[in-house]
This record gives structure tokens, C-alpha cells and sequence, in this order.
């Protein structure tokens, strides 16, 4: 897949969206990967046991997906 960086600000804006949601948070949605993002990030793979480090990959990313759908958040 061909760099993009619109796509990828895409990705980030619906990260920080998924945590505001799960973990109540209020993250700035502008597309920016900063530390309070990884440590959100970071946060969130520990409450779903998840090796904590701040990168979403394909399990982490199936975990936000699942956890925004649930009920609970």
C-alpha cells in the first residue's frame, strides 16, 4: 500500500475518537499521533490484555473495534 498522509491522519482521527469513546477520555480528533494519544493507546491495550505498547496493530485495532460496539464501552 502507497504512503498517504491523509489516510493515515484518517486512521488517527478515528483512534482518538474510539478512545474518547471507550475510555472516556477527550482527546483533541485532529489526526496528530501525540504521547497522551499513545498513552491513551497504551491504557487502553492494558484493560483489554494486550501487550501495552502504544502501537495499534491488527489485535489492538480488533479490540477498539469491539469494545466501541459494546454496550458498556
Amino acid at each position: 500500500m502507497r504512503y498517504t498522509p491523509f489516510r493515515d491522519r484518517e486512521y488517527v482521527r478515528w483512534i482518538q475518537s474510539a478512545l474518547n469513546d471507550v475510555l472516556d477520555r477527550n482527546l483533541p480528533v485532529d489526526g496528530v499521533m501525540t504521547r497522551s494519544v499513545r498513552a491513551a493507546v497504551r491504557a487502553f491495550q492494558r484493560r483489554e490484555s494486550l501487550p501495552a505498547d502504544g502501537i495499534i496493530g491488527p489485535d489492538t485495532e480488533k479490540a477498539l473495534i469491539g469494545a466501541r460496539t459494546r454496550p458498556d464501552g
